[in-house]
């Protein structure tokens, strides 16, 4: 089992936007994108983009190596599933064996991701 971890600021997130407005195409996938957008309260935003950066982040510790650091955030997708559950898909590849856990509070995001081998 591989574990990774990751808590950012809000406001970082909120400060890097701010000032590169291309940080939202850099970090998520195109569905990402599409969730991202169809929220209409920024906050909201910024913590669904904090929590998803968050998760990308856990996910390469997880994975620990140098090709994993190499994976360009975008190519990386935190979906939710029918019951709500978020799974990582790097690519076309979804990666069934992979815990993920979002979660939020008015200054943090967090994240962990499990591999399981």
């Amino acid at each position: 089992m591989r574990l990774g971890t990751d808590i950012i600021e809000i406001d970082r997130i909120q400060h890097v936007l701010a000032k590169h407005p291309q940080f939202v195409e850099r970090i998520l996938s195109v569905e990402e994108q599409t969730q991202f957008f169809s929220y209409q309260h920024p906050g909201r935003r910024l913590a669904y983009l904090a929590g998803r950066f968050a998760a990308k982040e856990a996910f390469i510790k997880a994975l620990a190596s140098a090709e994993a650091k190499r994976i360009p955030f975008h190519r990386l997708s935190v979906i939710n599933t029918a019951d709500g559950e978020p799974r990582m898909i790097a690519g076309p590849v979804l990666y069934p064996e992979v815990v993920v856990s979002i979660s939020h509070s008015r200054d943090y995001a967090m994240a962990t991701v499990i591999i399981e081998e």
